[in-house]
């Protein structure tokens, strides 16, 4: 991998994780940082990993992006069950399937959200990643990824009217030029 992309992606992280933390209170300190906040910021690399392995499937099986995208999906939906039954909120799940079956079906805006975010909006998202790596690298894929929260934070601006402070800015910021300086390059940006 060339040094820029690695810049450039370092660079993201960075910014992704001053934008995540850095709402209109700014960053108090590394020990307010919770266990979900920890996981926000490793995400884009878990992600990175999972592109570049999609991307060397794609380059052995091009015209299988369904199948591959189902695999995806399966491991999302393993992964999420794992964490589901034994993450810091296991306790609070039903213990038989007969509370299973009255926790899912008491409500049914419950189950409307679960399919909704877990299946429809997974699976499309997953296949459109995928079939947009037959023309990107793992490294573009893994940049345009980071640009999530920066997105979702113009959003949250533009409708809900959330302030940011320096810091949130200035990850903004960050996000833009790794991103910049991975598909650039260093010497096109000077």
């Amino acid at each position: 991998i060339p040094s820029h992309k690695v810049l450039g992606a370092f660079t993201a992280v960075l910014g992704v994780g001053l934008l995540e933390l850095g709402g209109s209170g700014g960053i108090s300190s590394i020990s307010s940082l919770t266990r979900g906040d920890y996981f926000n910021l490793i995400q884009p690399i878990g992600f990175g990993i999972g592109f570049w392995r999609m991307e060397h499937a794609l380059r052995k099986f091009p015209t299988e992006t369904k199948r591959l995208s189902s695999s995806t999906m399966l491991a999302y939906a393993l992964l999420s069950a794992l964490y589901c039954f034994y993450g810091p909120s296991a306790s609070t799940l039903p213990e038989s399937w007969m509370g299973w079956k009255e926790w899912l079906t008491s409500d049914i805006q419950v189950m409307s959200a679960l399919l909704w975010t877990g299946v429809v909006t997974t699976s499309i998202t997953c296949y459109m990643e995928t079939t947009a790596m037959k023309t990107l690298s793992a490294a573009e894929t893994t940049l345009i990824y980071q640009t999530e929260p920066l997105w979702g934070a113009l959003v949250a601006a533009c409708i809900f009217g959330e302030r940011f402070g320096l810091s949130a800015v200035i990850g903004g910021g960050l996000i833009i030029g790794g991103c910049s300086m991975s598909n650039f390059g260093l010497k096109q940006l000077g």
